[in-house]
């Protein structure tokens, strides 16, 4: 098994749809500028990261971690309680985020669309997928990329 692990930092941020625009000859579809640098935050973490365009036709397999900041409703003594947790069991990914945006938009289809032409040819090469959305101590999303037999999930993404 080959895996590479790369981190993308800042807040998960839902995959949008392109934007039609009515233009004289027509429409004219356009990504958001905020999307493009998302996309450009995700390739660079992954070339810094030393990920390597897989060859045609291997299977990959990607796990994703999506955290946001603990919320600020949330007490001291509850946040103190879930880093303990944290800390104590590696099979604990943290408390689950159960609110918008939805899983794969936060987790998947970003870092897929992402990564065509730098981890695979094309994301159809992803042969197996896990994500989670959490709330942690640190907003970012964690990636790790994997040939072979599936590591162990989840994975210890705060460490």
């Amino acid at each position: 098994m080959t895996a590479h692990t790369f981190v993308v930092p800042g807040e998960p941020r839902g995959w949008e749809r392109a934007r039609a625009m009515a233009t004289g000859k027509g429409v004219r579809f356009f990504t958001s500028p905020e999307q493009r640098a998302r996309q450009g935050a995700i390739q660079w973490c992954a070339k810094a990261g030393g990920i390597v365009l897989a060859p045609e036709g291997e299977p990959i397999g990607v796990d994703v971690v999506a955290s946001w900041l603990y919320p600020r409703a949330m007490s001291e003594r509850k946040v103190r309680d879930e880093l303990a947790r944290l800390a104590a069991s590696p099979a604990y990914l943290g408390l689950p985020k159960i609110t918008r945006p939805d899983i794969d938009n936060a987790a998947c289809k970003d870092v897929l669309d992402s990564l065509n032409g730098i981890a695979w040819h094309d994301d159809g090469q992803v042969a197996m997928m896990r994500a989670a959305k959490v709330w942690g101590p640190v907003a970012a999303t964690f990636v790790r990329l994997w040939t072979g037999d599936a590591p162990a999930f989840p994975m210890r993404w705060w460490t």
